[in-house]
């Protein structure tokens, strides 16, 4: 099902695709990680990889995305792989100083509504969303709890754009904009 929901994202005009889990999850389904790299790659699109150098420079991803955590890894000493640009998970209780420190080339900033992924963890809104992206030099991107009817709200907002799984790949979702 993956190939299908991937192929649809495509034709439905998502930039990116952003692989969570790291090595030590797709070590079993490293074929599959393999066969969608090289999908994004023909179709000219980026690839972002979750928390995992390794996995990243394997697939030859153009991203390495790091949750807060592995931010303060990276700032404290273990450095991110050359030539991939750096995305950062920011939420209202991330250390500011950390994620400037790294410099990232763009923020997720979120979550903005309440999801299934992160359940207990209120939305921090619009405004929320605004406070959390001015304190960067880098586009930033909304997430959490957001699909394809957010999108004009995000732009609003000072989004770049806005980021989605069940949007794009959760059954029941829909793979096309609303």
């Amino acid at each position: 099902a993956w190939g299908e929901r991937l192929e649809a994202a495509i034709r439905t005009g998502f930039d990116r695709l952003h692989l969570r889990g790291g090595l030590a999850r797709w070590r079993d389904a490293l074929p599959v990680a393999e066969q969608m790299a090289a999908r994004l790659a023909g179709a000219g699109l980026p690839l972002a990889v979750h928390d995992d150098a390794e996995l990243a420079l394997h697939l030859k991803a153009t991203t390495l995305h790091l949750s807060a955590a592995a931010a303060a890894r990276v700032v404290s000493g273990g450095l991110p792989p050359p030539g991939v640009a750096i995305g950062l998970s920011v939420h209202a209780d991330t250390d500011p100083e950390v994620a400037r420190q790294l410099a990232p080339d763009y923020v997720l900033v979120g979550n903005v509504a309440e999801t299934a992924s992160h359940p207990g963890r209120p939305g921090i809104g619009w405004d929320g969303f605004r406070s959390i992206a001015d304190c960067f030099d880098a586009p930033a991107y909304a997430i959490g709890g957001l699909g394809f009817g957010d999108a004009t709200t995000a732009w609003q907002a000072g989004a770049l754009g806005w980021a989605s799984i069940s949007a794009w790949f959760e059954p029941g979702g829909s793979s096309k904009p609303r």
